[in-house]
């Protein structure tokens, strides 16, 4: 089942606000639950997960090292182990596991978006009423972080048949080889930047107010009443809050 871009925008707006408002282990890890479930049910699943297990490897240490942080620095609640100074209590844990979670949910939702291609956007914020210029931008902004991770990616494998594996660098090793990959990624990037802008300049962007789509994101019943429930709920939790 593919959910239209306006109602997945509308759900991810309903749990992140729900992830902030709420300090609760539980709600989290429903929230990492529901988006699960989201990417199950998405056309691209098994591309999608794929790409989730990869980043959460490479994001274990990231992990680890907050939910540390966060247990060692928060002394107040039960204590469930100490050793001098350092101790282990039920708050740090507690909010250590929560940080974890809220990080989780960031990576699941970027997941849901980024398999979404670049008109499905364009269609959703103009259906919206967006000005197209403004949607274009954001548009843009979004497909350019899969396209800097897959040009990243790309040099490091011609670095990998070179005999060149990150795998074998210190942190501090992997720290300087990154910025120095960073600046020919940027850079190709800007060229893409300006090949697209030349292009924009050909097809007479902003030359007429209104422009028309070959496809059309129409809303069936079930978006509607997803969309609906979603706004019904969001305004319940923020007058709760308020009150």
């Amino acid at each position: 089942m593919k959910v239209n871009l306006r109602t997945l925008l509308i759900i991810i707006v309903l749990l992140t606000t729900i992830s902030l408002l709420f300090q609760n282990l539980y709600i989290q890890l429903y929230l990492v639950f529901i988006i699960g479930g989201l990417i199950l049910l998405s056309p691209h699943r098994s591309k999608s997960m794929m790409r989730l297990l990869h980043r959460f490897r490479g994001l274990l240490k990231l992990f680890v090292t907050l939910l540390l942080v966060q247990i060692i620095f928060r002394n107040s609640g039960q204590v469930y182990w100490q050793w001098g100074i350092i101790k282990i209590t039920s708050e740090g844990l507690q909010y250590g596991l929560i940080s974890t979670l809220r990080i989780t949910l960031i990576i699941m939702l970027a997941a849901l978006l980024f398999q979404r291609p670049f008109y499905e956007y364009l269609l959703a914020f103009h259906s919206w009423k967006f000005p197209y210029e403004i949607s274009f931008l954001i548009a843009s902004v979004i497909n350019f972080i899969p396209t800097y991770s897959a040009q990243f990616r790309n040099i490091k494998e011609n670095l990998y048949l070179r005999s060149i594996s990150f795998k074998k660098l210190t942190l501090l090793q992997r720290f300087r080889a990154v910025s120095i990959l960073i600046f020919p990624v940027l850079s190709r990037a800007l060229l893409q930047v300006q090949d697209r802008a030349i292009a924009l300049e050909l097809k007479g962007f902003r030359l007429y107010p209104n422009r028309t789509f070959i496809n059309e994101q129409k809303l069936n019943t079930w978006d509607w009443l997803i969309q609906l429930s979603c706004v019904l709920v969001l305004i319940i939790i923020l007058k709760g809050k308020l009150l």
